[in-house]
């Protein structure tokens, strides 16, 4: 018999190199990368709102510094944008401006109770829907309401004009 062998399959040593394994390799290298930048984007998006911070551009105008009464409440309505996870909305609202010994209180001017307008009165302020009533501090008086009115920051720009954020101010306030 002849003592020569053959090489057969099972001498071979290595991974196969034939055309089939380099395109399946090439294959699932293609699928990873779309795979990771789908991810990316997908985690980039979802985290984009937690991550933000806010800028200069929350700040509205609200008005002179000079044209605000001192202790009386003065009413204006300013253009507030507010960011809503992924989206921007601008929207027309009413606040009232508090100004005493040249300190200034922004109140927002919607109910805490179930968003009426409030209005001033002698005292203080009302809402006509549903008879709350608060100090012109913003205190709780009485009603159905569950909080005294809600504080909006603000600050004043250049000794001239008062800026206020639509951002509250949470004040623990007694009920």
């Amino acid at each position: 018999m002849n003592n020569q062998s053959n090489p057969s399959s099972k001498d071979k040593v290595g991974p196969p190199t034939d055309r089939r394994s380099f395109v399946g390799l090439l294959i699932g290298l293609i699928w990873a990368g779309i795979s990771g930048t789908i991810a990316g984007v997908a985690a980039r998006f979802v985290a984009a709102p937690t991550v933000t911070s806010a800028s200069s551009s929350d700040w509205t105008v609200v008005g002179p510094v000079k044209d605000i009464l001192e202790g009386k409440p003065n009413k204006r309505d300013v253009l507030i944008q507010q960011n809503s996870g992924w989206a921007r909305f601008n929207s027309l609202r009413s606040v009232w401006i508090v100004k005493r010994d040249q300190k200034t209180t922004v109140f927002s001017a919607t109910c805490p109770h179930l968003g009426c307008t409030v209005d001033a009165t002698a005292n203080g302020f009302a809402c006509p829907c549903h008879g709350s009533s608060w100090s012109a501090g913003g205190e709780r008086l009485g009603g159905p309401t569950p909080r005294g009115l809600d504080v909006l920051e603000s600050r004043v720009a250049g000794d001239t004009q008062l800026t206020a954020s639509a951002k509250v101010r949470t004040i623990a306030r007694g009920a």
